[in-house]
């Protein structure tokens, strides 16, 4: 047991544990807009699975917040005093991130040619369907939701920095590819999520401010939405 407690905070797990369920059992709030609008789940349309989506989303970060208020505050208070810095510190860590992401999504492309990730093939159709409801849940609101769980209550629960870097940034990849992989050779397209998670968590350990890696991933992820958007 001590042995444990040198590397996990068991204080801090069931804490950590809803958030982590409430992260993946989101939909169960689906049944609130779907009674409001009437929605026919049998015939939906993407409008209205947009709107379901963006439902739940609002409704996870709400409670999130609302968790983590005082932690936010904080962070916020502390980023102000030398924002600059700040901002530079957490972009070198993200660059790194990317880079690496860049490599990794070249060398499957060189493996498997002509292949896409399950993934991005349905947030391409996402953003081609529902393009400014996707800017608004993928690029800001998915980007807090994600740290919020991934780092922030992951980064309470280890207590070995390392542990948690490769733990948070693993699952966080997984994450990405799990629930649209047909096949064991599928999970090769989780490296490059696994790049940027681990970037991001090393980007909070070493800031020790939650807001570094929500920063980042907001613009990584509405740089990349405005791509497909006007470039599609």
């Amino acid at each position: 047991m001590n042995y444990i407690n040198k590397y996990v905070d068991i204080k801090k797990i069931p804490k950590s544990l809803f958030v982590v369920l409430l992260f993946f059992s989101s939909t169960i709030f689906s049944f609130i807009p779907i009674a409001i609008f009437n929605i026919d789940v049998k015939n939906i349309t993407a409008a209205e699975n947009a709107v379901i989506t963006l439902f739940n989303d609002l409704v996870v970060i709400g409670i999130l917040i609302i968790m983590y208020f005082k932690r936010l505050k904080e962070d916020f208070k502390k980023s102000k005093k030398n924002f600059y810095e700040f901002f530079e510190s957490s972009f070198k860590y993200w660059f790194v991130g990317l880079m690496l992401m860049m490599v990794s999504n070249i060398f499957i492309n060189l493996v498997f040619p002509n292949a896409i990730s399950g993934n991005e093939d349905t947030v391409q159709e996402l953003i081609k369907s529902q393009p400014y409801v996707m800017l608004l849940t993928a690029g800001i609101i998915g980007p807090i939701i994600e740290e919020l769980v991934f780092r922030t209550s992951f980064r309470d629960v280890f207590k070995n920095k390392y542990l948690f870097i490769i733990t948070s940034g693993l699952v966080f990849g997984l994450l990405h590819v799990v629930f649209a992989a047909t096949s064991p050779l599928d999970y090769i397209y989780a490296l490059p999520y696994c790049f940027l998670g681990l970037s991001f968590a090393y980007m909070v350990d070493k800031t020790d401010n939650n807001l570094s890696s929500i920063m980042m991933h907001m613009i990584h992820n509405t740089t990349l939405v405005l791509i497909s958007i006007f470039v599609r």
